[in-house]
């Protein structure tokens, strides 16, 4: 482990910070109310740290990773 001083703590010996947008494509989903959801399966995260609803289709990939929208690059 090797002191990083960008994160200020210590990280593996060969590892590199990048930003986020480096080493991923960012988009953001498109936005559904509760009350705009038909019955479903596919879980619907609408903030907070769980799903909120569910609905019956999804608006991104199964490649798709969320993440908090207070995250920044």
């Amino acid at each position: 482990m090797v002191w990083n001083e960008t994160l200020k703590c210590k990280i593996p010996e060969g590892w590199k910070v990048k930003k986020f947008s480096e080493i991923a494509l960012i988009k953001r989903g498109t936005t559904i109310t509760e009350k705009d959801t038909t019955k479903g399966d596919v879980k619907v995260v609408a903030g907070g740290l769980d799903f909120s609803y569910y609905h019956n289709q999804s608006n991104r990939t199964s490649e798709c990773r969320g993440l908090a929208s207070e995250f920044s690059d």
